[in-house]
């Protein structure tokens, strides 16, 4: 009987120490400020339960608590400069806050299953001759946006597309020009499209839980529908225009390798799409992305 009993408090405190085991969240703490000296407390019921002493320019830590309600200050040079009450750390959850001071964000854990994300972005190409070893044009310059979303597969992997517009003016080396002219001030490609960009995301973070906090690589293939495309040469007030000139075949890929809100983007032409005696516009182009905050879907 006393075997029957032991083996049965045995269980009880074995199945006891698993629960209390299995109750756990994390806490995850971001510092986006340069700050000296910060210490961070955690207390529950009003009782300290850990210090942190954090030193570096976007220090960020990771803290597995048990289930329950906290309360955080931020201290530097020896004041009490963020307080944050009510703190919820939930099973199996990460609960996100980020100081930048003067404020204070807390993200709570059934906050972060996001599934879709739109994608905003503005685009600045430009090219020589050297990039695309091409000795017809001088320099060519391309700017527009795009509005869009994707759908976030896995914490890594997302898919989608974009919609946008893009002006492109291409400038034409006057030893290789189209002109009637032999005296003239420039000559230039000018090109307006609609285009349509398959989409896919990857990134070095969770993108469910946070819209940029690292490195990410964008890769596309656009379709570019041309509202507009002209070759122009102008002398003084003369300017001679010369339309329909291209095909609807303009198919491009994108690369764009981003940090936070700006890429280093990359675009390639895959087809000519411009009728016979008119060169073909340099299939490269280089240049910056910006990325505009937009909200999340859920």
């Amino acid at each position: 009987m006393k075997k029957l009993i032991y083996i049965f408090i045995t269980l009880i405190a074995s199945f006891t120490t698993i629960s209390t085991y299995a109750q756990t969240g994390k806490l995850e703490i971001n510092v986006n400020n340069y700050i000296e000296n910060v210490t961070i407390q955690l207390f529950q019921n009003d009782v300290l339960v850990d210090e942190y002493q954090l030193d570096f320019y976007d220090y960020e830590f990771v803290k597995t608590l048990n289930v329950g309600s906290y309360k955080l200050t931020l201290i530097t040079e020896d004041s009490v400069k963020q307080t944050l009450k009510n703190v919820l750390i939930k099973e199996s959850l990460t609960t996100d806050v980020y100081f930048s001071l003067p404020d204070v964000s807390y993200y709570n854990p059934n906050d972060t299953n996001i599934t879709s994300r739109s994608i905003t972005s503005a685009h600045f190409l430009i090219g020589n001759n050297f990039i695309n070893n091409n000795d017809i044009f001088n320099t060519y310059y391309d700017f527009g946006f795009k509005h869009g979303a994707v759908d976030i597969l896995t914490k890594h992997i997302s898919i989608g597309g974009q919609i946008g517009s893009s002006m492109n003016y291409t400038y034409f080396n006057k030893s290789h020009s189209l002109s009637p002219l032999t005296e003239f001030d420039n000559e230039k490609y000018y090109y307006w499209n609609l285009n349509f960009t398959l989409l896919s995301r990857l990134t070095t973070f969770d993108y469910k839980r946070y819209g940029t906090k690292g490195p990410y690589l964008d890769l596309g293939i656009s379709y570019n529908f041309p509202l507009l495309f002209r070759h122009i040469i102008t002398e003084d007030n003369t300017k001679i225009s010369t339309k329909r000139i291209h095909n609807y075949n303009d198919f491009s890929t994108t690369a764009r390798l981003g940090y936070s809100m700006f890429a280093l983007t990359l675009e390639y032409r895959l087809t000519n799409f411009l009728k016979e005696d008119y060169p073909e516009q340099p299939k490269i182009k280089i240049g910056l992305s910006i990325f505009f905050a937009v909200n999340s879907a859920r």
